[in-house]
């Protein structure tokens, strides 16, 4: 059995990212330091796995599709300014969107000429053109967690086994990776043994309804800044929305892939 070592949005592998260790969610850390290999105690069940991702290649090309899911490549732009101000022409059926069966992570980055013509905030720009700094967003942590205590700036290196419901999963967990192989939002790095090994290890897990893929970051979240917020409800309605406006919905696809790690 082959284990993989997979990150997670990286631009710098040398950074603070996030990484995937066989089925694992991992983060590495830069140190100066040199790290002892981790070689992990993997389930029975995690070993048969047929995952095998040396032969994936990533998606390197996108298609749009019409509000009806038919696949079109996209006409001459028509901006929204365009349509209202200038009474462009605009027929419905023209409205591409990209398909998002074949996503590609961390477009946003690519037009960031664009967003400095629609954005003044220089964090929002920053994280568009560089990433997210995630030393940015720790804080100092004292206390206990599953039995150990800590008291650290950064979150000392651990490993901690997947999620027992990952086993009857396995097929699934499979095809998951392999396809954000495809789309970007994991890279291949290397055999356990022949890359530098994963500073922390945390598990993966499996919301069943769905299914979906998640990993559990509890011990992560333990160092990083509290960022709350609060959505808009049908109480701020009124101030959103004027008589005879039109409402449209759409559903973001791999929200947290849009942002790559600095």
């Amino acid at each position: 059995m082959i284990l993989w070592i997979l990150a997670f949005n990286p631009r710098d592998t040398e950074a603070l990212v996030n990484f995937i260790f066989t089925w694992g969610e991992v983060i590495s850390h830069s140190s100066d330091k040199k790290r002892q290999n981790i070689i992990p105690d993997i389930p029975i069940w995690e070993l048969k796995s047929s995952f095998n991702p040396s032969g994936i290649q990533r998606r390197i090309r996108e298609d749009y599709i019409d509000y009806r899911g038919a696949i079109s490549q996209p006409l001459t732009h028509i901006s929204a300014e365009g349509v209202i101000n200038n009474n462009e022409e605009f027929d419905l059926c023209n409205l591409k969107f990209r398909n998002p069966t074949n996503f590609i992570a961390g477009n946003l980055h690519d037009h960031f000429d664009e967003w400095e013509k629609i954005c003044t905030d220089k964090k929002v720009l920053d994280l568009v053109k560089n990433g997210v700094n995630v030393n940015q967003f720790f804080k100092h942590f004292k206390g206990n967690f599953k039995g150990s205590h800590y008291d650290h700036n950064i979150p000392p290196g651990i490993l901690l086994p997947n999620a027992k419901i990952c086993e009857d999963y396995t097929q699934f967990i499979a095809e998951t990776l392999e396809e954000r192989l495809r789309n970007g939002s994991l890279t291949l790095l290397g055999k356990v043994g022949e890359c530098d090994p994963p500073y922390l290890v945390l598990p993966l897990t499996i919301e069943p309804s769905k299914p979906r893929l998640c990993h559990d970051e509890r011990y992560l979240n333990l160092w990083i800044i509290d960022s709350p917020f609060s959505l808009e409800t049908l109480r701020d309605l009124p101030r959103l929305v004027r008589k005879c406006d039109l409402m449209s919905s759409l559903d973001d696809k791999s929200g947290y892939d849009h942002i790559f790690s600095g």
